[in-house]
């Protein structure tokens, strides 16, 4: 596939570009409380609150002082932020590389679901895997977030190219896989272990996918659709480069 069949492409950051376990940030907790692990794991739901969080709806002490009622343990509040700020492992093996590859090509996007105090971390953390994004859309900062189609729209209106190279390739948009399918990709990858790869089983698997059961395009909104679009281009550019090597 020729790589002008995408003028840009838009990743997510956690679990695509930074891998993350919130599991570091119970364990944490755990630590500081003296009591088992699993009294947050079972208790931390991104419910109501989480979204406002991430949308800046709410700070992060009014977030944390609902997760201490919820959890019914006396944990302070910079002990929280030291657990929720240890979720971050490191950069997802490979990622750096077909970052840089592709950004000689393509000018990069990343959309994540946020809040601030996890993005000064990974932006402090990890500046040169970040450094191949033209622009980051943070949701606490655009007070949108994924998958609210709303959110989709402004970030497809910030690019601005994405709109135009779907207008192009209508019949492309016609094969496109609905969003909610990219979201069992993300599932598939904490099993298999990569995100590039369960990208290529989501395209391999709408490849063989009967065209009767293929979703109806009048369906989706335009800014999911680019969205999807932009990955599977993404996957396809990058399949082809690992091919060239």
């Amino acid at each position: 596939m020729p790589v002008r069949a995408a003028d840009a492409l838009l990743f997510d950051l956690g679990r695509v570009v930074i891998d993350i376990d919130f599991a570091r940030a119970f364990a944490c907790w755990a630590g500081h409380a003296r009591c088992d692990p699993r009294v947050f794991a079972e208790q931390f739901r991104r419910d109501l609150s989480h979204r406002r969080h991430e949308i800046g709806e709410i700070d992060t002490r009014e977030y944390f002082a609902g997760l201490k009622a919820a959890f019914a343990v006396d944990i302070s509040y910079e002990q929280f932020i030291e657990g929720w700020n240890a979720i971050f492992i490191g950069e997802v093996p490979g990622m750096a590389d077909l970052l840089k590859r592709a950004a000689r090509q393509l000018p990069l996007y990343a959309f994540t679901n946020t809040n601030p105090d996890h993005e000064l971390a990974w932006s402090t953390r990890f500046p040169e895997i970040l450094k191949n994004f033209k622009e980051i859309f943070v949701s606490s900062t655009i007070r949108l977030r994924k998958p609210d189609a709303a959110a989709f729209d402004h970030v497809v209106k910030a690019i601005g190219v994405l709109h135009r190279v779907l207008r192009r390739r209508d019949r492309e948009r016609r094969r496109c896989p609905r969003p909610r399918a990219a979201g069992r990709a993300r599932a598939l990858d904490r099993r298999r272990g990569g995100r590039v790869r369960c990208a290529r089983d989501l395209t391999d698997r709408h490849r063989e996918e009967p065209e009767g059961r293929r979703s109806n395009p009048g369906n989706e909104r335009d800014a999911l659709d680019c969205f999807v679009a932009a990955l599977l281009a993404m996957t396809r550019y990058l399949r082809d480069a690992n091919r060239a090597d």
